[in-house]
């Protein structure tokens, strides 16, 4: 069991509030609780054409494929958010 996690969806939708219904219902389907929405954003493919992030890039071209990608970090039961690596 976790602890808690910290969450990173890429969502492929029309506006950001269509992403997030999308992304919560994804997430409340595979038994995550949402208590924090740290932010929204749109981001273009041109974000990750400088190389620094690859993964980042990956995840972008599996929501543009597949409608979306996510990536969780998770941390133990006794650890805190703030001290999670």
């Amino acid at each position: 069991m976790y602890g808690g996690a910290f969450i990173i969806c890429w969502i492929d939708q029309s506006d950001r509030k269509n992403a997030e219904v999308f992304a919560r219902g994804i997430l409340d389907a595979e038994g995550w609780q949402i208590q924090t929405l740290n932010h929204i954003e749109e981001i273009a493919r041109s974000a990750y054409e400088n190389g620094h992030s690859p993964e980042g890039l990956a995840l972008f071209e599996e929501a543009t494929r597949y409608g979306s990608a996510i990536k969780i970090h998770t941390y133990p039961n006794d650890a805190s958010p703030s001290s999670a690596a």
